[in-house]
């Protein structure tokens, strides 16, 4: 297993335990990240896995910015701890409070 593959496997296992669900985009579209993670109250994460030498390919930057410019910003991870520390600011957010839903009567 490559160095970028062992990092990508070890941050989704612990996303898993902190009860996010990891997603492989590859294959699809050419260009996307490695992964999309679906967060609590319906937020996504979208994270490229490089090593720290490793360099983005030219369709990989075109599609991040792609997705920046639709409000999707892709995080490159590059260590484990990065990966950690990102994920739990996520996870400590504020969430919006959930809607109440009003009956008229």
């Amino acid at each position: 297993m490559s160095r970028e593959a062992t990092l990508e496997a070890r941050c989704c296992a612990l996303a898993k335990r902190m009860g996010v669900y990891p997603i492989k985009l590859g294959g699809f579209v050419v260009g996307l990240p490695d992964r999309l993670f679906l967060l609590p109250d319906g937020r996504v994460w979208l994270v490229e896995f490089k090593t720290p030498e490793g360099r983005l390919e030219p369709r990989q930057k075109f599609e991040f910015e792609r997705l920046h410019e639709l409000g999707h910003p892709v995080t490159i991870c590059r260590t484990y701890f990065g990966f950690k520390r990102d994920l739990d600011k996520l996870l400590l957010i504020p969430r919006a409070p959930k809607q109440m839903r009003l009956e008229l009567t």
